[in-house]
This record gives C-alpha cells, structure tokens and sequence, in this order.
C-alpha cells in the first residue's frame, strides 16, 4: 500500500488554480501607416495616368454640339463627388491617396501643364497662383481647353484673374467676390452645385441645367453661357 498522505500535506500541495499563470505573449503593435508626404503640384501624363483619364472622362456631362456643328459654349458638368460646392476626385501618386479639386484634375490633363496643388498653391515671390473658373464661375465645371475662347478655366495669378473678371464686366472694385457670386451664401453655392450636378447624372439635359439656375441663381444664367 502506498503512503498515506496527511492534511498538512495536501494542504501544501499546489492546486492548478494556484499555480502562476503564464504570462500571454505581447500582440504585436499595429504598424501606423507612413503620412502621406504632401503633393505639391499635380501632374496628369496621358500614358502613365491613362487609368485616372478613364475615370475621370466617366464623370463629366458635356453638351452636344450646336445644330450648326460647332462647340457648345456651355459648361462641362461634374458628376462625380462635390464638397464646398467643388468637384473631388481620388488620384493615388507615390502609392499614397490624394483628393484633388476635379477642376484642377482637369486643368493638368488637358491643358497638359503641372498645377500647384493647394487651396491658394503657391505663393513663391509673393504671387497667388489659382486655377480659376474664370468663364462661367461655375465651380464644378471641367471644361479646360487651351484656347482661351473654348475654356472656362485655366492657371492665373489673381490678380490677373480679377483684371479679367473686369474685362468681362462680371467684377471688379473692392466687392469683387460678391458680384461674382451673386451673393449667395456658402450653402447655396452647394446646393446649385448638387443640382446641377443631378440635373445631367443620367446624361445632359439642358431644360433641367437652366431650371436649377433660374431657380437658385437667376444672375448666372447668362455667366453660364458665356459670350466669345
């Protein structure tokens, strides 16, 4: 027969429970992903950005051509996302993803030039170069042409664009950015946008582009189709 185990013992003898537990090994910390370095001007290559093009050619409405086959002098419509009443759209450069002003995108591709990226890009020597809807003041046009009779933007300084506006009697004095606008707070900027952007979604409807100006805007009918 075996020993005959006292109290005293058992009571010496560790339970599982007792035991120490073994320490888990410590989960690995996420990596952060690497900040996107900022991009400093946007450049749109027909080759190698070719991709990009596509994408951004499926989000513009465009008018047909007069019945006398030449160019329509109406703006070309975003159709893709809208934030502050402009036009965004996604690039990825660099493997890092960026938001770009649709106009902007628009400027670089078919003008074929770099854009200074940036709410007011670039201020070297004291200069404030835009890239302006300096035609129809329509914020989510797309239409770049390197004619200037054809385009509603292109790159400027600004004071070269207010010089402009006064040319065309749509500005001009200290209340330039009003007149411009025809007074419209923020939120109705947005709104014309997102209804001008819904009257052509599902193709161009001029009637439904005209209604949506009459209606929020009045003032920028004729800005609208401009007069070359």
């Amino acid at each position: 027969m075996g020993r005959h185990i006292t109290l005293a013992e058992q009571d010496a003898t560790p339970l599982p429970f007792d035991l120490p537990l073994a320490t888990p090994a410590a989960a690995p910390r996420p990596r952060r992903r690497p900040t996107a370095p900022p991009l400093t001007e946007l450049v749109v290559d027909p080759v190698e950005h070719a991709s990009d093009i596509a994408r951004f050619r499926a989000k513009m409405a465009h008018p047909p051509r007069l019945p006398d086959g030449s160019a329509n002098p109406m703006c070309w419509i975003w159709t893709g996302a809208i934030t502050d009443s402009y036009g965004q759209f996604s690039i990825v450069r660099g493997g890092f993803a960026y938001s770009i002003k649709a106009h902007k995108f628009a400027a670089a591709w078919l003008l074929g030039i770099p854009v200074p990226r940036g709410e007011r890009a670039d201020r070297s020597g004291g200069i404030r170069r835009v890239v302006e809807h300096a035609v129809c003041d329509n914020p989510i046009c797309v239409k770049a042409n390197p004619d200037p009779k054809v385009g509603h933007i292109w790159p400027s300084t600004q004071r070269e664009n207010l010089a402009r506006g006064g040319q065309r009697k749509r500005v001009g004095g200290s209340n330039w950015f009003i007149r411009r606008w025809s007074k419209l707070s923020k939120h109705e900027r947005d709104e014309r946008s997102r209804q001008l952007r819904a009257a052509v979604i599902d193709g161009w409807d001029e009637a439904r582009v005209r209604e949506v100006l009459l209606r929020i805007d009045p003032a920028q009918l004729d800005a609208f189709v401009p007069l070359h």
